[in-house]
């Protein structure tokens, strides 16, 4: 039972790095969590700051200057249509 526990343990950080890893280009649009109201929200990524964080531009004109690309997510088909209207 430990050893399953280990392994599990070792597969959810191998995970967690690999989203780490994930990179976005400046003028992707994302789904990124807005930390004030543990909300995602859309946005653009307007800069990649070189340590794992990116600035980003809400639609709704808010700026996060430093959010971790664990909280950044390619935004559904869905939001991104209903987002037009």
């Amino acid at each position: 039972a430990a050893r399953k526990k280990a392994e599990e343990e070792e597969a959810a950080r191998k995970k967690a790095e690999d989203v780490q890893r994930v990179t976005w280009k400046v003028g992707s649009r994302v789904s990124a969590l807005w930390k004030e109201e543990n909300e995602y929200f859309l946005g653009v990524v307007s800069a990649d700051n070189g340590d794992g964080t990116y600035t980003i531009n809400f639609d709704d004109g808010d700026v996060d200057e430093h959010l971790e690309a664990v909280h950044m997510r390619t935004p559904p088909e869905q939001e991104l249509l209903s987002s037009r209207n």
